[in-house]
């Protein structure tokens, strides 16, 4: 159980983006499971899709709909 209150949803997919980009494997995928919500990353949306792109990473989001479902950023 996490100790901390949020979602960093958009910080920990460029952590993961960053991690896969010294990889040298060909194959590079996070895929994402989650509502939608990031309520506390210090990143915006648009700074994991810049990691990504720079590592080849392909992302994948598989959205949970719940009461506080956020689909698009998902998109």
């Amino acid at each position: 159980m996490d100790t901390e209150y949020g979602t960093k949803l958009w910080d920990a997919n460029r952590q993961a983006a960053n991690g896969l980009r010294g990889n040298g494997l060909p194959g590079r995928t996070i895929i994402m499971v989650t509502n939608g919500q990031d309520t506390t990353s210090k990143t915006t949306l648009q700074d994991p899709i810049k990691a990504a792109r720079a590592a080849h990473v392909c992302g994948y989001t598989i959205g949970t709909p719940d009461s506080t479902h956020e689909p698009n950023p998902l998109d």
